[in-house]
């Protein structure tokens, strides 16, 4: 529709999503500015996205880039966010999903996600999550950021866009549907830095069903 990727069934995770309005070239990496990694634990991909924080300007989350690594762990994964990071990286704030504090997507040891991102010298006041997540307030937030136009996604994060316009919400049970095992990993790092940094409180009773019909 529109040129856009519309799912045949269901609701739209990110509905407000739309690649016309937040999708840009200008959505680069702000010098001096904190770096926020959102991050999917798994072993095939092993997916994070990297965005500039620019609290001063309407549009405060600049994704410039995405991690994608098959086959991985997370010692690869840092690795990987290290080398795109360049210098700064010691001061990258890390969003983790909450259950890499008792799992672990290793093949080396048993040590958990969490635990590997410490060891590997991210800073432990920068690993920020919630010990519970709540799809619906995660859902909430998300979609509040990019109605306010607070958030660019640079087009090279194609991954990133992709789960944004095809992920789906099952009907009748408030979760993202998983079935692609391709879809959802850069979506859920960043839905749970949305509700982390940016919750939104709201009535569950508002939310309104967007049947394509």
């Amino acid at each position: 529709v529109d040129g856009l990727y519309v799912p045949r069934t269901g609701n739209r995770f990110t509905h407000s999503f739309n690649r016309h309005q937040h999708v840009s070239d200008l959505a680069v990496r702000v010098k001096d500015m904190e770096d926020w990694v959102k991050v999917d634990f798994n072993v095939n991909p092993m997916a994070a996205t990297l965005s500039s924080y620019v609290p001063w300007s309407r549009c405060k989350l600049r994704t410039f880039d995405e991690i994608k690594i098959a086959g991985a762990d997370t010692y690869d994964l840092c690795d990987a966010i290290k080398e795109k990071l360049g210098m700064n990286w010691r001061n990258a704030i890390i969003f983790p999903d909450p259950a890499g504090v008792k799992t672990t997507t290793n093949a080396r040891d048993m040590m958990s996600d969490i635990k590997i991102i410490k060891q590997a010298g991210f800073k432990e006041e920068n690993i920020r999550y919630k010990k519970q997540i709540s799809v619906k307030d995660t859902y909430f937030a998300i979609n509040n950021l990019f109605d306010k136009g607070s958030w660019a996604v640079h087009p090279k994060c194609k991954e990133f866009i992709s789960d944004m316009e095809q992920v789906k919400v099952i009907d009748g049970a408030f979760k993202m549907d998983k079935t692609n095992l391709q879809r959802t990993h850069w979506l859920d790092g960043a839905k749970n830095m949305a509700d982390y940094m940016f919750p939104v409180v709201k009535s569950y009773s508002e939310v309104t069903s967007r049947q394509i019909r």
